[in-house]
Parts: C-alpha cells; sequence; structure tokens
C-alpha cells in the first residue's frame, strides 16, 4: 500500500518503488516454478530408478528362461521365437545400460523397426499360448 500524499510529492520514487516490487515479484514466482520443477524430475528420477531395476530383473528372467528352454531339445519354429524373444531381450538389456534414463531421454527412446516386428510376432504368439493355458 502505498500512500496517496507519496504519490503526489514523490511520483518518480514510486515508479521505481513499483517497478522493484514488479521484479522481486517475478523473481519470486520463477524460483517457485524451478524450484517446483525440481521436486517433479526428482521424483521422476527416483521413478526411473526403480523401473530400471525392474526391468533388469525382468529381462534376466527372460534370459535365464530363453537360455533354458533352448537348452532342451525344440521344434524348429520354437527355437525361432524363443531366439528371437531371447534377441530382444538382449538388445532392450544394451538400451538400459547405455541410456541415460531421463525424462528427456526417454522422450526420443524408439525401438528399431526390426525389434517392433520380432516383439510383435513374438508377443502376439506369447498371448496366445498364455490365453490357451
Amino acid at each position: 500500500m502505498i500512500d496517496e500524499s507519496m504519490l503526489e510529492s514523490e511520483p518518480a520514487a514510486v515508479d521505481l518503488l513499483l517497478l522493484c516490487a514488479g521484479t522481486a515479484i517475478r523473481v519470486v514466482r520463477e524460483v517457485r516454478v524451478a524450484l517446483d520443477r525440481r521436486r517433479r524430475e526428482q521424483v521422476i528420477a527416483v521413478q526411473l530408478a526403480v523401473l530400471h531395476k525392474e526391468l533388469n530383473g525382468s529381462l534376466t528372467g527372460i534370459l535365464l528362461k530363453s537360455e533354458l528352454a533352448l537348452a532342451a531339445p525344440l521344434p524348429s519354429d520354437a527355437r525361432e521365437k524363443i531366439i528371437a524373444v531371447r534377441d530382444l531381450a538382449k538388445e532392450i538389456r544394451t538400451v538400459l545400460a547405455t541410456a541415460a534414463l531421463t525424462p528427456e531421454s526417454l522422450e526420443g527412446a524408439r525401438m528399431t523397426k526390426e525389434s517392433t516386428r520380432k516383439l510383435g510376432t513374438a508377443g502376439g504368439n506369447a498371448r496366445a499360448q498364455r490365453a490357451g493355458s
């Protein structure tokens, strides 16, 4: 609140005061936005670390089970499908091992067209097998 007499006697000083107050309010607002963004980034970083750990565990299971399955006698079509699943798991593990998991890096993450095709074929067959059992 500004005294009316000050407005009349020192208009330049009041203008300067209002300018500084506006700048201070803007700076406080920018700091709050930056702090909120940092908090969100920290939450995302924790979530990414948990996801990374879970994916690695699942990939280890897929790789171990596929190697065990390949050690047994299998029909050639089943062997090919298990090899495709194993190769995709290896590819995903390599990507996870080399990728810096940040929100920004995930925006650009894409599987290759060939990997997506293999995954669709193997994944569809695996889903059909689970539904039948």
